[in-house]
């Protein structure tokens, strides 16, 4: 009896503990099958609503459990993937996981049943690869063809079919159609453990029909032959016996068919390919007709084929050409008249038929694009089956003259004229006129090479009037000329209007950007000018007519299109209008919000508001009214200011900083208990200080018949708080939580569960205090609870994992342990304790359970009967070691699982946009008993700017001081960024007295790989001074650029004019030539003084030596200086007065 009621009692808890379920936030369910299939091919995928993978999993190969957490709400889409052919019902469940309502929230299952395999093969046309659409295929049990089949469908395209849902088994594929013949109709498959796959050709269709209709009057003629061409002779379909008068021209007929009394005619059966029916009709004494089309080519595909061009049967017919030249190219698209009608169209090779034609005389005529024909008479019979060859007597050529409209004085001139004179002819040179509006130009010319000009009065040449080229050579040979002949005049003006936003400010100076645009288009455009818009107008003056792009440079503003391009080929061109549409306000947001604004327009009394989507990081949008902006983040973050103010007027120099403080987290407490008194204590980590107290808190129900208490409030990011659970009649697991704040806001960051646990209440008779009561495990003597008996003698026990028993008649409880698994996950990085790692645990035939790791990393799944589990680990944005686990649990048993984890950088396509990479990429570490220090990642930043440092070096320190570094980009030459002068006090290094080099600093640049020069400007006359100052390019794509420039000026020899000494000169050339000729006598002489001078120096220098100090080397007295002295500048020398 007493073993009776411990097994039922067991059996009691086992249910109840089965039964529980705890509320995860989630979608699991089964993969079923009622044949043994393998479940770990199968995997379940959660997408979002707009079609992103969003989780999956794989199903455990045990049962087929799976199970997919959820972190955020909204809707989704569950589809099952399993292996191609696969059937499976339902295919997705559409999901609106709302906390709720939802199959996930309520915590149901959602099973996919197994239904069978696929049966896959292809209908073939003969000597292909795929087939024909429309074929039906039929699916028989092997051995009852006779019988109903079991599937039928029809071919797709190419000849694909499919059966789905077919279980193992034995089948007999068949294929029929009411038209076409199959050389092979049918295979036998067999189905195992996999999809069934018909054998390639096993179904092959042999041919398709091919139809046509000959007539003559709308009426059918019959006995009309048709006979059939191909590459390959491959068809078996027709006679193949030779027809009589017809001779082939090429390759010979495959066969050939009569049309019937309804005139029609038909090809039985032709394989796929390329085709061509040529028809053939003699009638009486071998007279032969016209029947046209002279032939058709037609391609069988996979299908039917009825030829659409009827064939008629018409007269006799002459056939001519039309070429070039004698001897030359065919032209194409020439309408030959006969007696001023119509009657036939040149093909490609310049050749024509004219059908059903009486023996006379005609008149013919050919009329081409761009080409004139002279007019001949011929006469046509039968006997001349060919006309002569018919020649072009002149081409068209054209051109243009631009601009067509020339002004000159007062009086505006008249329509421009080009001459054509004809090359070593003497002839009559030809003089067409431009068109007034157009400056275009067109004249026949026979062929022959010739000079074009533009004609010009001496009027003309007097102002100044030029074209371009003086001079064109024209070659007229055989074919029109269109293109190419282009005269232009030299100067173009170009102008364009600005149109801005009212209310703002008004359009001011805006630098307007001209670029050529070259011929090819993938080459960059080419810098022109730039100019400065005045009250919204801008021009450009004296540019070359051509393809130019023109940009508006103002980025802070919102245009309808900042960059025009316009083809300028007329002497005054306009831009289309640059059109304001709005302002660019720039947000830098650390999270992903939504931003109600209110702006104060300017010149108006109401408001307007709307509502944008900042993202997270930095993001730009256009407001369309100019004024004062409010902007208010709206969410569930919490900001240093309620909103940011933000003005048009310096949309430029401002941006939007939307920088959150705190998130909202949730947590939720599970129980299976109704009470009015929980509340949750919100105590600092540090301190144990109560900061908040939440509660008392409303339970609401679940879709498992839990009650769930949920709770939220602000946490700073990095801020740990202990949350302390309260309710008079209920236990909490864990008794408390630490609660960390996220970067992010979380519905739920901590999981409580309360619950009343077993509870043995007894009393001491007679009633005594302090009575200690032991409860034991088993018939072992560990001990499981200890308590005392209180005034009334009563007691109350409980044990959470253990049923209680007794007491027996010694007084004592038996505690036995039901089975459990406890699952400990650490970070792999500092085996530190993982919490919120969700665990979903499956095992046996309906059983599964899914938590959530706590404060300690640690999960226990207690009251657990012997069985197989499969352990899962997810958490958002962690990888786990290992990925699964199958545990077998045994009776009582405790199994402990420990997982690991990688630090790494976070990854997302929105994360962590400002680093370019880290090192390494991760950092795996084994898990100690201990913290782990120490981890490092290096994380580079991309290079946003690159400082400039410019060296000049000078041959004197008084010409340092008339330079000028300039810096310029290379698309607007004309538009110094910077300009330093060299003695400037912003200067780093200006030169002092004595230094010949200096060091200049400019701000830095945005490293964007634009183009850049630097070049040296000196304020030195040239009249004084010979020196030239070359540019220096590179380009703003590194950190630093160093760049040393050198100045040499060089004085000019000044030419005096000649003085009154000047007329000494030629005495003493006098004296130098006698004493030339008498050197003989006069060098001992010489000899004499020099000596006697060289004595007295000698000595002066001894008596007067000086020891000179001053450094020879003038690079070691550069090196002395380090840096120059600011704010030292050389005296000036006053001029002497004269």
């Amino acid at each position: 009896m007493e073993y009776s009621l411990k097994k039922l009692l067991l059996i009691i808890h086992l249910t109840f503990k089965f039964c529980h379920t705890e509320d995860i936030l989630g979608c699991g369910g089964f993969v079923k099958s009622d044949i043994d299939i393998n479940f770990s091919q199968v995997e379940v995928k959660l997408y979002t609503k707009q079609g992103s993978l969003k989780y999956h999993t794989d199903c455990a190969p045990n049962n087929g459990y799976y199970f997919l957490p959820l972190y955020d709400k909204g809707e989704y889409v569950l589809k099952i993937e399993p292996p191609e052919g696969w059937s499976f019902e339902p295919k997705d469940v559409i999901l609106n996981v709302d906390g709720t309502t939802d199959y996930c929230s309520q915590g149901k299952d959602i099973n996919f049943v197994f239904k069978g395999f696929a049966v896959t093969g292809k209908v073939v046309s003969s000597g292909s690869q795929v087939g024909p659409k429309g074929v039906k295929v039929a699916l028989f049990s092997d051995g009852h063809p006779e019988s109903l089949p079991i599937l039928d469908t029809l071919t797709s395209e190419n000849g694909i079919f499919h059966f789905t849902r077919v279980l193992p088994g034995k089948y007999l594929v068949k294929a029929s159609h009411a038209t076409w013949k199959l050389s092979k109709d049918s295979v036998v498959v067999h189905l195992i453990k996999e999809n069934g796959h018909i054998p390639p050709n096993s179904l092959v269709v042999a041919g398709y029909d091919v139809s046509g209709l000959v007539t003559s009057d709308n009426e059918p003629i019959k006995g009309v032959s048709f006979v059939l061409f191909q590459a390959k002779e491959v068809c078996h379909c027709c006679n193949k016996n030779p027809l009589k008068g017809f001779k082939p021209s090429g390759s010979s007929p495959l066969c050939h068919v009569i049309s019937n009394e309804k005139g029609k005619f038909t090809f039985p059966s032709i394989p796929p390919g390329s085709y061509k029916v040529v028809p053939h009709y003699e009638g009486p004494h071998s007279i032969k007709f016209d029947v046209r089309p002279v032939e058709i080519d037609f391609t069988v595909e996979h299908e039917s084929l009825k030829i659409d061009t009827e064939f008629k049967v018409k007269g006799f017919s002459v056939t001519g050409q039309v070429l070039l030249r004698p001897g030359g190219k065919g032209i194409e698209g020439a309408v030959v008249l006969l007696d001023g009608k119509t009657s036939s169209v040149t093909k490609a090779d310049g050749s024509y038929h004219l059908e059903n034609l009486e023996a006379g005389s005609y008149t013919l005529q050919v009329q081409a694009r761009h080409m004139i024909f002279p007019e001949m008479n011929v006469k046509i019979t039968p006997n001349t089956p060919k006309l002569v060859d018919v020649f072009p007597s002149s081409f068209k050529v054209c051109g243009h003259v631009a601009p067509y409209k020339v002004i000159l004085a007062a009086s505006e001139r008249g329509p421009v004229s080009v001459v054509f004179s004809k090359d070593g002819i003497v002839s009559e040179p030809v003089i067409v006129e431009a068109h007034q509006e157009t400056g275009e130009f067109c004249v026949f010319l026979e062929s022959g090479k010739y000079e074009a000009r533009v004609k010009l009065t001496e009027v003309d040449k007097t102002n100044g009037l030029q074209f371009f080229p003086t001079v064109l050579v024209v070659d007229v040979l055989d074919s029109p000329v269109l293109s190419g002949i282009e005269f232009t005049q030299l100067k173009v003006k170009l102008t364009g209007h600005i149109s801005c936003l009212p209310g703002g400010s008004n359009c001011g100076e805006i630098p307007v950007r001209l670029q050529a645009v070259p011929g090819n288009d993938n080459d960059t455009p080419v810098p022109v000018a730039t100019v400065v818009s005045r009250g919204g107008s801008y021009t450009f003056e004296d540019i070359l007519p051509g393809k130019y792009q023109i940009t508006v440079d103002r980025n802070e503003w919102c245009w309808e299109s900042s960059t025009q391009t316009v083809s300028v080929s007329t002497a005054e061109s306009a831009v289309p209008p640059f059109k304001q549409v709005g302002y660019i306000v720039t947000f830098i947001s650390s999270h992903e919000t939504q931003v109600h604004y209110v702006v104060q327009t300017s010149g108006k009394s109401h408001t307007a508001t709307g509502n944008l989507t900042v993202k997270k990081g930095t993001m730009k949008t256009c407001v369309s009214d100019a004024g004062t902006y409010e902007f208010v983040p709206v969410g569930c973050h919490e900001y240093l200011h309620p909103y940011v103010r933000w003005n048009s007027v310096s949309a430029a120099s401002s941006s939007v900083r939307l920088v959150a403080v705190a998130h909202k987290m949730g947590g939720r407490v599970l129980s299976s208990e109704s009470v009015k008194d929980m509340f949750i204590y919100v105590l600092s980590s540090e301190d144990r200080k109560l900061k908040a107290r939440l509660g008392p808190l409303i339970p609401k129900p679940s879709s498992d018949g839990m009650l769930v208490y949920k709770f939220a409030l602000m946490v700073k990011e990095g801020e740990k708080l202990v949350l302390e659970p309260t309710a008079g009649a209920l236990l909490f697991n864990p008794p408390q939580s630490v609660m960390v704040g996220a970067n992010d806001c979380v519905d739920t960051a901590v999981e409580l569960h309360a619950e009343k646990g077993r509870v043995v209440e007894g009393q001491v008779i007679p009633p005594s205090a302090g009575v200690k009561i032991t409860v034991t495990k088993g018939s072992s003597d560990e001990v499981v609870v200890v308590t005392e008996t209180a005034e009334d003698g009563k007691f109350r026990m409980e044990k959470e994992g253990f049923v209680l028993t007794g007491p027996d008649a010694n007084g004592n409880f038996n505690a036995h342990k039901l089975a459990e698994v406890i699952v400990e996950v650490v970070d792999k990085a500092d085996s530190q304790p993982l919490q919120g790692v969700l665990l979903s645990l499956s095992g046996g035939e309906s059983f599964r359970r899914n938590s959530q790791t706590g404060a300690d990393g640690k999960m226990t799944f207690s009251s657990l009967s012997p069985s197989e589990y499969f352990l899962r680990p997810m958490m958002k944005e962690y990888r786990f070691e290992p990925h699964s686990k199958m545990i077998t649990v045994e009776e009582g048993a405790t199994v402990n699982v420990q997982f690991n984890y990688i630090v790494r950088m976070k990854e997302g396509q929105d994360v962590n946009r400002h680093i370019q990479r880290a090192t390494p990429a991760g950092i795996p570490v084994k898990a100690v008993d201990g913290d782990v220090t120490g981890l490092r990642l290096v994380v580079f930043y991309p290079i946003s700017q690159m400082d400039l440092t410019v060296h000049v070096q000078a041959t004197s320190p008084e010409h340092l001081r008339t330079l000028r570094a300039k810096l310029c980009r290379e698309d607007s030459p004309d538009s110094p960024v910077h300009i330093m002068r060299l003695d400037h006090p912003n200067g780093k290094s200006p030169p002092s007295r004595g230094t010949s080099a200096a060091m200049l600093v400019f701000p830095s640049l945005p490293a964007d790989g634009q183009g850049y020069f630097l070049q040296l400007e000196s304020s030195l006359p040239h009249s004084t001074h010979l020196y030239t100052t070359h540019a220096v390019h590179f380009r703003a794509n590194t950190s630093f650029k160093l760049v040393k420039l050198l100045f040499k000026p060089e004085p000019k020899v000044v030419e005096h004019e000649l003085g009154h000494s000047s007329y000494f000169a030629l005495p003493l050339m006098v004296t130098v030539l006698v004493l030339y000729f008498n050197r003989l006598k006069v060098l001992p002489f010489l000899n004499w003084i020099a000596q006697s001078v060289s004595t007295s120096l000698t000595r002066g220098v001894n008596s007067s030596r000086v020891i000179n100090t001053a450094p020879s080397d003038h690079g070691a007295a550069d090196a002395v200086i380090v840096e120059p002295v600011i704010g030292v500048t050389k005296r000036k020398l006053k001029p002497r007065k004269t």
